[in-house]
């Protein structure tokens, strides 16, 4: 209760790609892959925690949560879409975008069949 989305949009992921790592200090996210696949990789505390959503996983959704750090990446061969219904909805002078250092996680995926 109290973050329920405000705002809905879709996002596109080219094959392999990754978008962010961005850390967020007003918004929290509710992801879920409606085409293709994706893996979610959060920081919680240090210590990273992937979750996959999309065709191959029941398009589960992952919430990231304020102050919580996240990385997108599509892991199929075909564009992945994938939608967000953020809380609260983004606004032009939010100036909630920030960078965060996901360096020592592995993005590596297995090549292709």
């Amino acid at each position: 209760p109290g973050k329920e989305p405000q705002q809905v949009y879709l996002t596109t992921i080219l094959p392999k790609q990754i978008k962010g790592p961005h850390l967020h200090y007003i918004r929290t996210g509710c992801f879920t892959c409606i085409r293709g696949n994706a893996r979610f990789v959060l920081k919680v505390d240090g210590e990273y925690q992937v979750f996959y959503s999309g065709e191959d996983y029941e398009y589960l959704s992952v919430i990231v949560p304020t102050g919580v750090p996240a990385a997108l990446q599509n892991i199929c061969e075909e564009e992945a879409f994938v939608i967000n219904m953020p809380h609260p909805a983004w606004t032009p002078d939010m100036n909630d975008e920030h960078t965060a250092d996901f360096s020592d996680f592995d993005f590596t995926l297995p090549d292709f069949e």
